[in-house]
């Protein structure tokens, strides 16, 4: 998948939690539904959202800060 910029998120690709993070029920970070240890990894579904990204782990689906996602 094509990435204007390095910092870019991309759809479909797996992403590292790169510090313990709560995952939300909106993108407004609202509504803590659930936490993730770092090392976690996660599926991108939606990565437009200028602060949330919508992902997917282990078939739950959420928002998470995107600032707590990596490359691995």
């Amino acid at each position: 998948t094509y990435r204007e910029k390095e910092e870019d998120l991309s759809p479909e690709l797996s992403y590292l939690v790169n510090e313990d993070s709560y995952l939300y029920g909106d993108e407004d970070g609202k509504d803590i539904i659930d936490r993730l240890d770092k090392g976690s990894v996660v599926k991108m579904i939606d990565p437009t959202d200028e602060k949330f990204a919508l992902i997917d782990f282990n078939g739950n689906i959420s928002y998470i800060e995107k600032s707590k996602l990596s490359d691995f």
